[in-house]
Protein backbone atom coordinates (compact mmCIF):
# COMPACT_ATOMS: atom_id res chain seq x y z
CA UNK A 1 0.00 0.00 0.00
CA UNK A 2 2.80 2.24 0.39
CA UNK A 3 4.78 1.70 -2.80
CA UNK A 4 1.01 2.66 -3.99
CA UNK A 5 0.76 5.98 -2.14
CA UNK A 6 3.87 6.81 -3.65
CA UNK A 7 3.26 5.71 -7.11
CA UNK A 8 0.47 7.25 -7.63
CA UNK A 9 0.81 10.98 -7.14
CA UNK A 10 3.65 10.39 -9.57
CA UNK A 11 1.10 8.82 -12.10
CA UNK A 12 -0.95 12.19 -11.79
CA UNK A 13 1.61 13.83 -12.27
CA UNK A 14 2.89 12.64 -15.21
CA UNK A 15 -0.38 12.46 -16.56
CA UNK A 16 -1.69 15.85 -16.22
CA UNK A 17 1.46 17.37 -17.62
CA UNK A 18 0.85 15.98 -20.88
CA UNK A 19 -2.59 17.69 -20.64
CA UNK A 20 -1.03 21.11 -20.31
CA UNK A 21 1.68 20.56 -22.79
CA UNK A 22 -1.77 20.04 -25.68
CA UNK A 23 -2.31 23.46 -26.92
CA UNK A 24 -3.51 24.57 -30.41
CA UNK A 25 -1.69 27.05 -32.70
CA UNK A 26 -3.44 30.55 -32.75
CA UNK A 27 -2.87 31.84 -35.91
CA UNK A 28 -3.70 35.54 -36.31
CA UNK A 29 -6.84 36.54 -38.70
CA UNK A 30 -5.26 37.54 -41.64
CA UNK A 31 -3.03 34.42 -41.65
CA UNK A 32 -6.18 32.18 -41.46
CA UNK A 33 -8.00 33.97 -44.75
CA UNK A 34 -4.85 34.31 -46.91
CA UNK A 35 -5.15 32.45 -50.10
CA UNK A 36 -2.21 30.64 -52.11
CA UNK A 37 -2.55 30.61 -55.68
CA UNK A 38 -2.29 26.97 -56.69
CA UNK A 39 0.11 25.61 -59.56
CA UNK A 40 -0.77 23.18 -61.15
CA UNK A 41 1.28 19.85 -61.45
CA UNK A 42 2.94 17.74 -63.61
CA UNK A 43 1.34 14.31 -63.78
CA UNK A 44 3.85 11.42 -63.45
CA UNK A 45 2.32 7.89 -64.59
CA UNK A 46 5.84 5.89 -63.67
CA UNK A 47 5.88 7.09 -60.56
CA UNK A 48 8.25 3.96 -59.95
CA UNK A 49 11.13 5.04 -61.90
CA UNK A 50 13.47 7.82 -62.42
CA UNK A 51 13.67 8.90 -65.57
CA UNK A 52 16.23 11.57 -66.71
CA UNK A 53 14.36 13.29 -68.54
CA UNK A 54 13.72 17.21 -68.04
CA UNK A 55 10.35 18.76 -66.39
CA UNK A 56 8.92 21.42 -67.93
CA UNK A 57 7.91 23.93 -65.39
CA UNK A 58 5.74 26.49 -65.50
CA UNK A 59 6.84 29.86 -65.78
CA UNK A 60 5.50 33.60 -65.03
CA UNK A 61 5.27 36.12 -67.79
CA UNK A 62 7.93 38.21 -66.47
CA UNK A 63 10.61 35.60 -67.47
CA UNK A 64 12.33 36.29 -70.77
CA UNK A 65 13.10 32.54 -71.59
CA UNK A 66 15.90 32.70 -71.27
CA UNK A 67 17.37 29.51 -69.30
CA UNK A 68 19.59 26.94 -70.83
CA UNK A 69 20.27 23.41 -69.78
CA UNK A 70 23.81 23.15 -69.19
CA UNK A 71 24.21 20.22 -67.55
CA UNK A 72 22.79 17.71 -65.41
CA UNK A 73 23.77 15.55 -62.30
CA UNK A 74 21.89 12.79 -60.07
CA UNK A 75 23.50 13.41 -56.78
CA UNK A 76 21.37 15.48 -54.44
CA UNK A 77 23.20 17.61 -51.97
CA UNK A 78 25.01 20.36 -54.15
CA UNK A 79 25.71 21.87 -51.27
CA UNK A 80 28.47 19.23 -49.94
CA UNK A 81 29.11 21.44 -46.56
CA UNK A 82 30.42 24.32 -48.92
CA UNK A 83 27.89 27.06 -50.77
CA UNK A 84 29.96 29.05 -52.92
CA UNK A 85 29.77 30.96 -56.00
CA UNK A 86 28.62 28.34 -59.54
CA UNK A 87 28.29 30.75 -62.28
CA UNK A 88 30.91 33.41 -62.88
CA UNK A 89 30.22 36.21 -64.98
CA UNK A 90 32.92 38.01 -66.46
CA UNK A 91 32.76 42.02 -67.67
CA UNK A 92 33.49 40.35 -70.86
CA UNK A 93 30.62 38.29 -71.10
CA UNK A 94 32.55 35.12 -70.65
CA UNK A 95 30.54 33.02 -68.12
CA UNK A 96 31.55 29.47 -66.50
CA UNK A 97 29.18 27.15 -64.08
CA UNK A 98 30.44 24.74 -62.08
CA UNK A 99 28.45 21.45 -59.91
CA UNK A 100 28.75 18.64 -58.31
CA UNK A 101 28.50 16.11 -61.10
CA UNK A 102 27.57 12.26 -60.77
CA UNK A 103 25.88 10.09 -63.57
CA UNK A 104 25.54 7.02 -61.20
CA UNK A 105 22.52 6.00 -58.83
CA UNK A 106 24.95 4.03 -56.55
CA UNK A 107 24.63 5.56 -52.59
CA UNK A 108 28.45 5.75 -52.94
CA UNK A 109 28.58 8.40 -56.06
CA UNK A 110 32.14 6.61 -57.74
CA UNK A 111 31.86 9.17 -60.42
CA UNK A 112 31.23 12.35 -58.52
CA UNK A 113 33.12 14.85 -59.17
CA UNK A 114 33.05 18.82 -60.45
CA UNK A 115 30.80 19.51 -63.55
CA UNK A 116 32.22 22.25 -65.73
CA UNK A 117 30.40 24.47 -68.34
CA UNK A 118 31.34 27.46 -70.18
CA UNK A 119 30.35 30.06 -72.63
CA UNK A 120 32.06 30.91 -75.35
CA UNK A 121 31.15 32.65 -78.50
CA UNK A 122 27.58 33.39 -77.85
CA UNK A 123 26.46 29.34 -77.03
CA UNK A 124 27.08 27.31 -73.81
CA UNK A 125 29.60 24.29 -74.54
CA UNK A 126 27.97 20.72 -74.76
CA UNK A 127 26.65 19.28 -71.70
CA UNK A 128 29.51 17.09 -69.88
CA UNK A 129 28.92 13.39 -68.78
CA UNK A 130 31.92 12.74 -67.27
CA UNK A 131 33.57 14.67 -64.17
CA UNK A 132 36.76 17.59 -64.54
CA UNK A 133 39.08 15.84 -62.45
Amino acid sequence: MKNLNQFLPILLLCLSSGLFSQEHLQLPTEERNRSFNVIPGVANESLGSISNTAVAVPRSFNFLNQETLIGSTLYDLQSNAAMSNRLVVDPDGYKAAVWMLAQSFEPAKPDRGTGFNEFIDGSWGEMPTARLE
